[in-house]
């Protein structure tokens, strides 16, 4: 234990202004003065010399340098405390640390399952410690994913609810998962122990979530309806003592309307909130940064006892962008106003060359593939179109080429053709948003057509913004198909292609023209506007547009579902091998391959072999060598959860043997496609919308399109 002495020495820079003690705890000093001048709280100026409170004071002084300690607590409570408090009332020691010592209290009425699914007593870890015997009556916790932060707050409010008289709690979440997941391990915690069980008066599930306990409080949990737009005007009606909030940060503006005029009832309310930060800069950032009165609490996932580099790098694949990983595991909220594109890589993407001086026709862009993304508007606006080159070699995409179309419908129909003939796209992606003809005129001209560039056209992609997608990332820990959840294989297709988009940006493996402001505005611009409540990006916004980029990260998709996010060589219409080995795109098993492989090949146990038929690759990627050194690395090793993630190996690796590789179709000119099944070489399997799919037989991915391999939809 170090002294508080030590502490300080240790936290305060040289150079930080320093208030005196006095006028530090100024504030302090007022609060715990009564009329008469005597303290009302003698131990006051004791408790507050605990290890965890010094530190706290330390970094308040850091935070906010030159004003006054202006949280309000009690201090820690320790065992000269527990003795004082036993000695004037009839309590036992014991008694009495139930009450002010949650941790203890937790390791005695808190059952938790363990690895093989037994129940055992909840032991809390250091920094759970500092959360749960902390006394603020403002208190927010940044923490990163998986260290407990539901967990530690369920147990803080049963403790409050089961020592406090007539104390009703309300808790607000922003979706029906996170109200359910509340219902249903309160519940869970309540019937392993027989004093609190012997405590619950009832329980209710309809209007809203609700325990009552036999001393008259109630726990009230609601939904804030943040995910659906709705402002949380439900709660507007109760009268809380305490207001704790789960997954803050997803909360809308008008939620916080709603919420927090209710600490203002009673004038000793408390307020607990917590959340992984999703770097908005709203309620939630100005609780942990500028509101003096509020006591955070930030402890990325690095603080959890199991945390090593193995783990570290599985997180980096799983969390896929850079940003995700600050939020998601460092609890960071990231760059200052910062958007789905950082501002590092759009300045690296940007490139000296101007797109007219460009000519397919040169000897540089022998090899190359081209994709051709249209985002189709009416007039005004007018319907925006980018060319998007591949390099397989290297792997680097650019946008070459551009177009602007507001007059009618046929001027757009006309210079998307001649984009087309002037590039040679082997892939045209379209959006569904705006008409329903415009992809069957576009089909006429290739129908009417003898062109070889022009014939193409009969297999563009129509691609649904608003529709959802099927993936084929691996779940982590489901073994069994019947556990996998519809949420878990579908996502929205927007989030998805922006996603890959930001990936490419990430990599280094993205360059426009430096002269294209429009797009480089776009880019900066574009922010995420609703987050789903897994804290994924759900829908977007931008205050300039952003109809060019949406054509863009069209044709980066058309790359991404011919080429992968990887490098792949040697491309044919034949069969790629799919394999259990670390991550998407990581090449044949060597001997970093996991040991319960023979020859890198043979699954062991039941649960891996039900995880390889299932045949779902990952989006992890590898580094590219177009990564500078500000991008994310990607390195082979296990799941987050200690799972192997399974990839698909393109072409170029040892031949499949019976048992041990299945064929994954990826035919080039969509005969494999047709005539092994249209098994999935990508994230994606297809797009819908209602009665509208997106075949992928020309490409070899998705659907199996019709026996010609045209991929053509079907209504």
């Amino acid at each position: 234990m170090q002294t508080a002495d030590a502490v300080r020495e240790t936290l305060q820079p040289q150079a930080a202004p320093r208030l005196p003690d006095g006028e530090f705890f100024r504030l302090v000093t007022k609060r715990n003065t009564g009329p008469d001048g005597q303290p009302l709280d003698p131990t006051l100026f004791r408790r507050l010399g605990n290890e965890i409170c010094v530190r706290c004071q330390e970094s308040y002084r850091l935070k906010f340098p030159g004003r006054p300690f202006k949280i309000t607590c009690k201090g820690i409570y320790s065992q000269p405390d527990f003795i004082e408090l036993a000695a004037k009332t009839k309590l036992t020691l014991e008694e009495v640390r139930d009450l002010l010592d949650v941790p203890y209290w937790a390791s005695r009425h808190i059952k938790i399952p363990n690895a093989d699914g037994d129940l055992e007593c909840f032991i809390a870890r250091d920094y759970q410690c500092e959360s749960l015997l902390c006394t603020t009556s403002r208190q927010v916790d940044r923490w990163g994913r998986g260290n407990g932060k539901t967990l530690i707050s369920i147990i803080k409010e049963l403790h409050v609810a089961t020592t406090r008289r007539r104390h009703n709690t309300l808790i607000a979440c922003p979706a029906k998962a996170q109200a359910q997941k509340w219902f249903d391990d309160i519940n869970q915690m309540i019937q392993a122990d027989a004093g609190l069980a012997s405590a619950l008066v009832g329980t209710r599930q309809q209007p809203y979530y609700t325990f009552r306990f036999a001393n008259g409080t109630t726990i009230n949990i609601f939904t804030t309806g943040s995910q659906s737009g709705r402002d949380a005007d439900v709660v507007r009606s109760q009268s809380p003592r305490r207001v704790c909030i789960d997954e803050q940060d997803l909360l809308n503006p008008g939620d916080y309307k709603a919420i927090m005029p209710l600490l203002r009832r009673f004038p000793d309310s408390e307020f607990h909130g917590m959340s992984t930060p999703t770097g908005k800069r709203e309620t939630f950032w100005q609780m942990c940064k500028e509101f003096g009165d509020y006591r955070e609490l930030h402890f990325p996932a690095s603080r959890h006892p199991d945390w090593n580099k193995e783990k570290e790098e599985a997180c980096r694949r799983e969390a896929r962008t850079d940003i995700n990983y600050q939020h998601e595991f460092e609890a960071e909220f990231g760059e200052q106003e910062g958007g789905v594109f950082k501002s590092i890589y759009v300045d690296a993407a940007k490139q000296p060359y101007i797109y007219r001086d460009l000519n397919p026709r040169d000897e540089c862009w022998k090899g190359w593939k081209f994709f051709l993304g249209v985002d189709w508007n009416g007039q005004g606006t007018g319907s925006r179109m980018r060319v998007v080159g591949y390099n397989p070699e290297t792997r680097r995409r650019k946008c070459v080429d551009l177009a602007a179309v507001s007059t009618n419908t046929m001027d757009t129909l006309d210079t998307l053709r001649d984009l087309n003939r002037r590039w040679h796209c082997i892939g045209v992606y379209i959006d569904a948003g705006f008409g329903y003809v415009q992809d069957e005129l576009i089909k006429l001209i290739g129908y009417h057509s003898n062109d070889p560039d022009d014939k193409r056209l009969l297999d563009i992609k129509v691609v649904d913004f608003g529709a959802n997608m099927k993936t084929n990332k691996l779940v982590p820990n489901r073994g069994n198909d019947k556990y996998l959840q519809k949420q878990e294989l579908e996502r929205p297709t927007k989030p998805f292609m922006v996603e890959g988009a930001q990936m490419v940006l990430e990599m280094g493996d993205f360059e426009f023209s430096d002269g294209d402001t429009l797009l480089e505005e776009q880019l900066r611009a574009y922010r995420v506007k609703t987050y789903s409540r897994h804290g994924w990006a759900n829908t977007y916004e931008s205050r300039v547009g952003d109809h060019d980029l949406d054509a863009l990260v069209l044709a980066l998709l058309g790359v991404e579902l011919k080429f992968g996010l990887t490098k792949i060589a040697d491309r044919g219409p034949r069969h790629s091998s799919v394999e259990y080995v670390a991550a998407f795109g990581l090449g044949t098993p060597t001997p970093n391959a996991p040991k319960d492989y023979i020859g890198g090949t043979t699954i062991q146990s039941p649960r891996e072999a039900m995880q390889e038929k299932a045949n779902v690759p990952s989006r992890a990627v590898m580094p590219s060598g177009n990564m500078g050194a500000a991008g994310v690395r990607n390195v082979i090793g296990k799941g987050a959860m200690g799972a192997p993630v399974s990839y698909i190996e393109y072409p170029g690796g040892p031949p499949a043997s019976a048992g041990q590789r299945r064929s994954a179709n990826f035919g080039a000119a969509g005969a494999q496609g047709a005539t092994n099944g249209g098994n999935i070489p990508s994230r994606t399997s297809m797009f819908r919308n209602g009665g509208r799919a997106m075949g992928m037989g020309a490409t070899g991915g998705g659907r199996r399109g019709p026996a010609n391999g045209k991929g053509l939809y079907t209504r």
